[in-house]
């Protein structure tokens, strides 16, 4: 059995139909497949991602402009749907003050062979 073109972009669509928001923690503690969501959450870096969607390919975009997120320290982010946290990754801690603006781009590709 092959996954047909159209199945991989009714895949991509499911998927990227169930990202919502985005949103920083600051728990550094290393990424897991049995995490269920951030481990620190900071509630005011919550964002509505900007999607895009080409090909098999879903790219999804969280920015934090230079009034939000401040006097955090981010060391975590996720990708979330309206009821779960999708995707956890953590990376080198950031400290969010008003002279930076955080840009966060998320791709993942469906791949069907």
């Amino acid at each position: 059995m092959v996954i047909l073109s159209q199945g991989g972009v009714a895949i991509r669509d499911a998927v990227a139909d169930e990202l919502i928001t985005g949103q920083y923690g600051s728990d550094g503690t290393t990424e897991s497949e049995s995490d269920t969501s951030l481990g620190t959450p900071i509630a005011s870096t919550i964002k509505t991602l900007a999607i895009t969607k080409s090909g098999l390919t879903i790219e999804a975009v969280h920015e934090l402009i230079s009034t939000e997120g401040n006097g955090n320290t981010l060391r975590e982010y996720a990708l979330q749907s309206s009821t779960q946290d999708i995707t956890r990754v953590t990376t080198t801690e950031l400290v969010k003050d008003s002279t930076k603006e955080v840009v966060t781009t998320s791709v993942m590709f469906v791949s069907i062979n």
